[in-house]
């Protein structure tokens, strides 16, 4: 106890200012600007605090940290993690300007810029706008309008990686937000249209999950437009082309069985036709017999099954062959 009472006694901890977050925010050392993001998170956790005049400067020091002057992941780490309260705090105009900025990341290119240092950016900027949209209330919905429109020149980038990453985003953000983004419905679903038969296996899918998460909230007639381009596709290809297209229908019946129920019996008979061509082929033949051959099967196989699935009140025609080419294999 006497021991105990030689103790200095614990230093409280400092109350927040903002000139102590301008000062560290702005610090050669690292590990202060860290400490800056982190007081401030901490601080927008507390209902009582609002940002009030000091909004403009302070989101114009957290938007430094998205780019390429600041080089520590940390930093950026804490820059992602603060965006989650911030964000739902921030005025309409803060919060535009915050999307537009990352968004912008995402496919600009500064001249004084590595090649490291541009997928960094990219990479920390497609992490922060998800952390946006999951972050933004239903009554931010214009928010996250403003952050598609953004990123819809992104989609055409040649950058195959760009693109991928652009429609990710996107795709978060109609599942949360649906009919609120829906005007880049149609711009973003045209784009992954022509990307789905790309040779990048990760734009493909990701092209693929943009359109079924725009399926499930676009108007009747661009979910047509849809449908008829799936059909189409089926119609007009087969072996590993065709195969992209039943990945888009498992894609659309999973996100939105409900609307394509009505395409079962367009859509079904392309599946099985292909089926029947590759039962067809020689046996013992190269195709019959290739790894190619046995994953397009596989993937209309679960495309039809996914259509069972979730369209179950309109499959009674298509259940037979599906069990009939599913006990073939």
């Amino acid at each position: 106890n006497s021991f105990c009472t030689l103790l200095p006694p614990a230093m409280p901890a400092q109350a927040f200012t903002w000139r102590s977050f301008y000062e560290r925010i702005k610090d050669v050392d690292p590990d202060l600007r860290q400490m800056a993001l982190f007081d401030l998170q901490e601080e927008l956790k507390k209902e009582a605090f609002q940002l009030g005049n000091e909004e403009d400067q302070a989101v114009g020091k957290v938007l430094v940290s998205f780019t390429v002057e600041e080089s520590n992941s940390e930093v950026h780490s804490n820059a992602v993690r603060l965006l989650e309260v911030l964000i739902p705090k921030a005025s309409a105009r803060s919060r535009d300007r915050v999307v537009t900025h990352l968004a912008r990341n995402m496919f600009d290119k500064p001249a004084d810029a590595t090649v490291e240092r541009l997928r960094a950016l990219r990479d920390n900027a497609s992490l922060a706008l998800k952390t946006c949209v999951a972050a933004l209330k239903e009554t931010q919905k214009d928010t996250a309008a403003s952050m598609c429109n953004a990123l819809i020149p992104g989609l055409q980038n040649t950058d195959a990686k760009v693109r991928t990453e652009v429609f990710d985003v996107v795709a978060d953000a109609v599942k949360v937000f649906g009919k609120g983004v829906a005007e880049v419905h149609r711009p973003a679903s045209e784009a992954a249209m022509k990307d789905l038969t790309n040779s990048n296996a990760m734009l493909r899918k990701r092209a693929a999950a943009v359109i079924a998460a725009i399926a499930t909230a676009c108007e009747a007639a661009l979910f047509s437009d849809i449908m008829t381009f799936t059909a189409k596709g089926l119609e007009s290809h087969s072996g590993s082309t065709q195969r992209r297209y039943a990945q888009l229908v498992s894609a659309i019946s999973r996100a939105a069985g409900d609307r394509f129920a009505q395409w079962v019996q367009r859509i079904a008979p392309l599946l099985f036709r292909e089926l029947d061509r590759l039962d067809a082929l020689e046996e013992g033949s190269e195709e019959r017999e290739s790894v190619e051959a046995d994953d397009t099967r596989e993937n209309i196989l679960q495309a039809l099954e996914n259509i069972i699935a979730r369209c179950p009140l309109h499959v009674g025609p298509i259940v037979a062959d599906t069990i009939k080419h599913a006990t073939a294999l």
